[in-house]
């Protein structure tokens, strides 16, 4: 005779070992209008040092320079404005060539644009007459994201994931400087071939295609040596957190931000997977539903 009741512990099983359906959300939305004014509202500087002692370029003399150790547990942002996805982490490091006094202007702050519906701007700002660098590499941490995307067991990029950032100079004499994105999958970063030189918007429109490479941020002077880095396609399945690589190098009169309006990552994938708490609570119901059904079939025999 035929057990109808095992048909319903055969889909307990079935359903307890299938994670949720995926939800895509967008994630990171920096840019807008986060205050009022058109003063600047400098970066966290509980950590900054200056040094004199280092060089950074192929002359001989020392530099000075101006930084923020790459941390991915002290705040960066500003504490004193706030909006969606106001607070992100990293670092930064603003250098001047051949000469050890203190930078003259030295600034790694969120640019007030002004009044209601205008953007602030991100910017890593030097200015000296002999050349120098500015750089760093801004992330939003996963317990950050957006939607509910932070409180999801699991964040991964998809081919339909887009991570855009817009960016401007606001007519300094050198360019905006050199951009590329970074993913942290785990316990690893990763940071991308392609990179933009110019004003306006990168976009890597799918992550899967991109070719990346695993490196250290805090391992130069400006967060990122590609020499000997191997670039490869990548999985990302456990995102911890997203953001960008920044730097801007100059010999001679440098008078430069490299700063941009909007850093955005849209349609991450998002899957809520149960607990092991849950699972095995499940997986205790399904066997004493099974249990139940065999001494129901043994009495019916």
């Amino acid at each position: 005779m035929r057990n109808v009741a095992s048909i319903p512990v055969v889909l307990l099983i079935l359903a307890i070992c299938l994670p949720a359906q995926a939800d895509m959300l967008v994630a990171v939305d920096w840019g807008g209008d986060y205050f009022t004014g058109t003063s600047s509202k400098g970066f966290d500087g509980t950590n900054r040092v200056s040094e004199s002692t280092g060089n950074y370029d192929a002359n001989p003399a020392l530099d000075f320079r101006y930084y923020v150790p790459f941390s991915m547990d002290a705040v960066l942002s500003p504490s004193s404005y706030s909006g969606t996805s106001s607070v992100f982490y990293g670092g930064y490091s603003l250098i001047k060539y051949n000469n050890t006094s203190p930078l003259a202007t030295p600034n790694a702050s969120i640019l007030g644009a002004g009044g209601g519906g205008d953007s602030e701007a991100i910017q890593l700002r030097v200015v000296t007459g002999g050349g120098g660098e500015s750089g760093g590499v801004l992330m939003w941490k996963k317990a950050d994201f957006l939607n509910g995307a932070n409180a999801l067991s699991n964040v991964y990029l998809t081919g339909d994931t887009a991570l855009s950032i817009t960016i401007v100079d606001g007519g300094y004499t050198t360019g905006p400087g050199t951009f590329r994105m970074v993913v942290q999958n785990g316990t690893d970063y990763y940071i991308s071939n392609s990179t933009a030189s110019g004003l306006g918007t990168f976009t890597i429109a799918d992550p899967t295609t991109e070719t990346w490479a695993v490196y250290n941020p805090a391992n130069s002077n400006n967060f990122f040596d590609d020499i000997g880095a191997t670039f490869t396609t990548r999985t990302f399945d456990n995102v911890q957190a997203l953001g960008y690589q920044v730097v801007n190098t100059q010999t001679g009169n440098f008078n430069s931000r490299v700063s941009d309006v909007n850093f955005q990552v849209s349609t991450v994938g998002a899957t809520q997977i149960p607990e092991p708490a849950t699972l095995a609570l499940l997986a205790l119901g399904g066997l004493m539903a099974t249990g139940g059904a065999l001494r129901r079939r043994k009495a019916v025999s």
